[in-house]
């Protein structure tokens, strides 16, 4: 008898963040993707819908990542497109500035999320502070093109 795969690669929240990154690049600077793996957790009932884990010393000397990205996959399921970009945008700003430049005093940690640093995501989900509810609707997706970049890629020509 085998044991229950409890987790998967994410591919999605990868690309998510992928995107979010070139958007937001002045948000996100110094993020190197190579160094954060993205997992969804299998048959969680109960948890974040997203868990940002940084990996410190002495495992980091083995690791190639900093940071685990823990999704929930049953709560990722019910989340619409606007709700999984905001929710890759609020673990990719939980990294510490400085959290993957070897140099920094910040390197490999967390930033302390106060209520002015939250500001950021709010920000982000056109200040809805209630984005995570399971039941807010309407929710502002921060990949969606406006409507005049969806104009200028429909009448650009190859």
């Amino acid at each position: 008898m085998g044991l229950k795969q409890e987790w998967k690669e994410d591919s999605e929240a990868m690309s998510i963040a992928m995107d979010v990154l070139t958007k937001y690049d002045e948000t996100f600077t110094g993020i190197d993707l190579d160094k954060i793996k993205f997992i969804r957790v299998l048959g969680r009932k109960k948890g974040k819908d997203i868990k940002v884990t940084s990996v410190g010393f002495p495992v980091n000397i083995d690791n190639p990542y900093l940071y685990y990205f823990e999704i929930d996959d049953e709560k990722w399921k019910r989340m619409d497109e606007a709700k999984r970009n905001l929710t890759v945008f609020s673990g990719l700003f939980e990294i510490a500035p400085g959290g993957m430049d070897p140099e920094s005093v910040n390197y490999g940690k967390k930033r302390p999320l106060d209520i002015k640093d939250y500001a950021t995501v709010i920000a982000a989900a056109g200040g809805r502070y209630d984005w995570k509810n399971e039941d807010s609707v309407g929710i502002h997706d921060i990949l969606e093109k406006k409507e005049e970049e969806k104009k200028e890629s429909e009448n650009t020509t190859f």
